[in-house]
């Protein structure tokens, strides 16, 4: 993704990528047979992996008053770590248990 990446813009690959991974998740409900969640969730995945890098090449083009070129601000990084850990902590503990809940309570709001 990569070299698409920087063929095409990190920007452009990042919304695709976003997009891709978005409509694959929002699909997967609502599959006719049980092939389908698989395969959107290989889809989810090409998606997320041309997002996540794509963002951080955003994130090194965006240079903070006063540093080196190139270089992101720590604090962005530590932000853009933080949640990527959180998320990958708390988002299955969550999913777990809202999968366990019986059906007419599962609402999203």
């Amino acid at each position: 993704m990569g070299r698409l990446a920087d063929q095409l813009g990190p920007r452009r690959i990042f919304l695709t990528g976003l997009v891709l991974a978005g409509v694959a998740g929002t699909l997967a409900p609502f599959a006719p047979s049980i092939g389908w969640p698989a395969w959107l969730r290989v889809l989810q995945a090409i998606g997320t992996s041309a997002a996540y890098p794509s963002g951080m090449a955003m994130l090194r083009a965006w240079v903070a008053p006063g540093s080196r070129a190139g270089t992101p601000p720590a604090g962005a990084l530590a932000e853009l770590s933080i949640v990527g850990n959180i998320s990958a902590a708390v988002g299955p503990t969550l999913g777990g248990r809202w999968s366990r809940l019986p059906a007419g309570r599962r609402s999203s709001s």
